[in-house]
């Protein structure tokens, strides 16, 4: 026969597993980098521009890690939403074209070999390297229709369809969980 105790003890780490796996679970996500483009960020995000009747301008930049696909298919994205937002189903990919643009930045090398720390501190700030990343930027002109027809240029997308799928791909979601 098992004792209260045992019981108990037992209880209590079924407890712990699911608050860590609750909080654990979190921390295994990469962050939501599809955001509108911000100058504190390097402008890495996306960012549109309204040309006119239905007819928009988009660009994804991403940063030094992000892979060229993505970001194709978050421009796609932001595409698609951009339709949808307007009140347009439908939409066709006019131009299309990836881009690597190159930053440079500065990056301290520091060296604590044999100094002392008021002479570490020196060469520390006075060490500069120039660190030179390749960054990835797509850019898009879309038009928008309300309606599917046969005798547009190029092929017509569903905008639902492909929101709903690079968002699945990416697991970006709703904050019910849902990808729309």
């Amino acid at each position: 026969m098992v004792g209260p105790s045992v019981i108990s003890r037992g209880k209590g780490l079924v407890i712990l597993l699911v608050v860590f796996m609750l909080f654990g679970s979190g921390c295994a996500t990469s962050p939501n980098d599809y955001h509108p483009s911000k100058a504190l960020q390097g402008g890495k995000g996306y960012k549109e521009l309204d040309l006119n009747y239905g007819v928009y301008y988009i660009e994804y930049k991403g940063d030094e890690d992000t892979a060229p696909e993505k970001n194709e298919d978050y421009v796609l994205l932001r595409a698609a939403e951009l339709a949808l937002e307007n009140g347009y189903p439908y939409f066709v990919v006019r131009n299309h074209r990836t881009d690597m643009e190159t930053e440079e930045n500065e990056a301290r090398d520091f060296y604590e070999k044999d100094c002392v720390f008021d002479e570490c501190d020196r060469l520390a700030r006075d060490r500069y390297e120039a660190v030179t990343l390749q960054i990835p930027i797509c850019r898009m002109t879309i038009a928008c229709f309300k309606e599917k027809s046969a005798d547009r240029d190029g092929e017509i997308l569903d905008a639902h369809g492909v929101r709903t799928k690079i968002r699945r791909k990416y697991g970006l979601t709703r904050a019910d969980g849902t990808f729309f």
